[in-house]
């Protein structure tokens, strides 16, 4: 009996195969047209070119969308059966660097092939031989460049390694990422309106960061959020160290102190240094260096030009 089932169960195959070609060959091909779930907008986001205009609920450009819809399309063909197609186009969407996978990618009807990325956002520009690279939230390079300050995004000065081979690819060295994760906590207090970058010139050697203003003033944050050294500062207390500066008029409500130094990593207390010289974005000296400290009302600044003191509550406990 089971021999006879296995034999009508073939038969019933071999019969049925012209009847199953038929219909695969009814089935029309139509004309591909890709649908992309595009990045949605967030706070950390930003458009990544300043000559292209911001599309209605994306962060991403009409020309970074046009030449990844080209990209995916010329991967595809209208065979509706063409599955290895779909993996070609997954493939292409990762080795542009703004995607990390693709979730999924399927065929619709109508010839519509509809695809949902995971997208890398982008964070930040690392400075590099005179170039400004774009850098997503993880450290990993992006498919743009800007010329020196063009991007109107946070740079990363001094990385130790240059930028990786191609786009999606982390940036090697640690001190990118260091740099980023110190972003990532300072910009939702208030003083991140005065910063334009960080500088991780020292990070490699001493694991140190520093935050640059936009006076060219350094304000020196040391080790980076989960790195902080026995004896440190935490990331908390610098922070509130950035509020009392903020709030205080002696400072002219600024994170620098209005000098061109303040190191937020010593165990003391605030320290500022008037003697410092101030550098711009670019890691040149900025003229005028040097200049009169002045004194809170609370007695705890008493700085002029060449000296270094603890302030903003040195020795209080926190």
């Amino acid at each position: 009996m089971t021999f006879l089932l296995i034999v009508g169960v073939c038969v019933g195959a071999w019969l049925g195969m012209p009847w199953l070609e038929r219909r695969a060959g009814e089935i029309k091909r139509e004309p591909v047209t890709v649908e992309i779930a595009w990045p949605p907008l967030t706070r950390a986001a930003s458009v990544p070119s300043k000559a292209d205009g911001l599309v209605r609920g994306t962060w991403l450009s009409e020309r970074y969308r046009e030449r990844i819809l080209a990209l995916t399309s010329a991967a595809l063909t209208d065979d509706p059966f063409d599955h290895a197609a779909l993996e070609r186009a997954a493939g292409v969407l990762v080795e542009t660097g703004w995607v990390s996978r693709v979730r999924s990618i399927r065929r619709e009807a109508g010839g519509v092939v509809r695809v949902d990325p995971e997208w890398r956002t982008p964070a930040a520009v690392v400075r590099h031989g005179g170039v400004d690279h774009l850098v997503s939230t993880e450290g990993e390079l992006l498919p743009v460049e800007f010329e020196e300050g063009a991007s109107g995004m946070r740079v990363i000065l001094n990385p130790s390694c240059p930028p990786p081979g191609k786009p999606g690819e982390r940036w090697l060295g640690g001190d990118v990422q260091a740099a980023l994760t110190l972003m990532a906590h300072v910009q939702a207090h208030p003083g991140w309106a005065q910063v334009v970058g960080i500088d991780a010139d020292r990070y490699a050697k001493a694991r140190r960061l520093s935050l640059v203003t936009d006076r060219g003033t350094r304000v020196v944050w040391g080790s980076p959020p989960g790195e902080t050294r026995v004896g440190e500062p935490t990331t908390k207390q610098k922070l509130a160290n950035l509020d009392r500066l903020m709030n205080d008029p002696a400072f002219g409500r600024r994170i620098d102190a209005g000098m061109p130094l303040v190191d937020l990593s010593n165990p003391r207390g605030v320290v500022i240094d008037a003697s410092a010289q101030p550098v711009n974005a670019g890691g040149m000296a900025l003229p005028g260096a040097g200049g009169e400290g002045s004194e809170s009302e609370d007695g705890g600044v008493e700085a002029r030009s060449g000296d270094v003191l603890a302030t903003a509550g040195a020795g209080e406990p926190r």
